[in-house]
């Protein structure tokens, strides 16, 4: 295919059209003003959750359940949005392991994703149990998980190791722990792609192949990290023709460096790499809704704490050359994950204020091992929450 026209096809996709073009040429200060012509709302559904870092809303008409890794305590919640500040556990018993070196906190799940009503999708944090370690022979072996769970219509609790099938990615070799975790998911109606890696040095995209009633085949896709030159590609998304998004957060710190990625998604080949003027993307979302079809952002801009938030991606063209115009909505405290429901309703995790973080292992044990919770605990903040956020999206 030319490369204009691909260009030009991949720029349609993220253009909503040329009032929103119009639109993204206001200064960044009219921004709070933007946002509350749009009737932007939000409010906090359940909060005190331990470092929530994966989210996903259940498929289906009304208002479906939301089901939120309650990473640090090594478990997945469902939340009724209708109703504040109540959850049930529906899985639980993962195991746990440091996050990263930058914010060793021990976790368990992370990314979620639906295959349909009753499939859901967990990547873990690659923590091994002690009976696992036992019976590696490696050292330095981790072997990070896509778990598969049907979910009980009567809601019973289920148990980690109770999937109905499990896909191993083996890592081993050089990477750090933080280069293994699967951070997010992301479910098209023929593959599901998973982002890993929050170590500076590395980050990977795997694809499996999603028949509707299998996830199989978990492979590498692409070393985006290798390509790109950034690290952690850590929020993804699949457009409607199927191209895949990567938001590529870049090194931890207080620059403006993170990008946005557009690779084909089957063959990986990259169609379009723009700068976002964003620090730390950790989440990427079309909006469902037909009579909006346009793309967000979230920010945790760790080094930049006043800037984390929600975004808007607007395309603008500037001196004949494509660019990325975010438009701040609303300023959120380390957000981590994002999921729209089918009505248009946006939900978001966050941390919250990480003023209680450690700065090593919180069991002052060698990197890369299983921390224990019980001690851990005693050391993290837990003010996490999951913000219902509406309006003109």
């Amino acid at each position: 295919m030319n490369r204009n026209l691909v260009t030009a096809w991949i720029l349609c996709g993220l253009v909503f059209s040329q009032l929103h073009i119009m639109q993204s040429a206001v200064a960044a200060d009219d921004d709070a003003a933007h946002a509350k012509s749009l009737g932007i709302e939000s409010q906090v559904i359940i909060s005190g959750l331990d470092h929530p870092f994966g989210l996903a809303v259940q498929p289906g008409s009304g208002i479906r359940d939301v089901f939120v890794s309650n990473s640090g305590a090594g478990e997945i919640l469902r939340i009724d949005p209708k109703k504040l500040n109540s959850s049930r556990v529906a899985v639980s018993g993962f195991t746990l392991a440091p996050f990263s070196k930058h914010y060793p906190i021990p976790v368990g799940p992370l990314g979620l994703g639906f295959v349909d009503q009753r499939t859901l999708l967990v990547g873990d944090a690659g923590g091994v149990s002690s009976e696992s370690a036992s019976k590696s022979k490696a050292a330095n072996t981790s072997f990070s998980k896509l778990r598969t769970f049907s979910i009980p219509a009567d809601g019973k609790t289920l148990e980690a190791d109770a999937a109905k099938h499990t896909s191993s990615v083996k890592f081993s070799g050089n990477l750090k722990p933080d280069a293994q975790v699967i951070y997010s998911l992301a479910v098209s109606p023929g593959a599901v792609y998973l982002s890993t890696g929050w170590d500076d040095s590395a980050g990977t995209v795997l694809r499996a192949s999603n028949s509707g009633s299998a996830v199989r085949d978990l492979k590498r896709l692409v070393a985006t990290k290798e390509e790109l030159g950034l690290p952690a590609p850590l929020g993804i998304a699949v457009s409607k023709r199927g191209e895949l998004l990567v938001g590529q957060a870049g090194a931890i710190g207080d620059k403006r460096d993170s990008r946005l990625a557009f690779y084909h998604g089957t063959t990986a080949q990259l169609l379009l790499n723009l700068e976002t003027g964003l620090s730390d993307i950790t989440g990427l979302a079309y909006n469902p809704d037909p009579t909006s079809g346009r793309l967000y952002a979230i920010d945790a801009a760790w080094g930049r704490p006043s800037e984390g938030g929600l975004y808007r991606l607007d395309a603008v063209l500037v001196d004949g050359k494509q660019k990325i115009k975010a438009i701040k909505l609303l300023s959120l405290e380390h957000p981590t994950a994002m999921a729209f429901a089918n009505n248009g309703t946006l939900y978001v995790t966050t941390l919250g204020p990480l003023s209680q973080a450690v700065s090593s292992d919180p069991t002052g044990k060698t990197e890369g091992t299983t921390p224990d919770p019980a001690v851990a605990s005693e050391k993290r903040a837990k003010s996490g929450s999951v913000i219902k956020i509406t309006g003109a999206l």
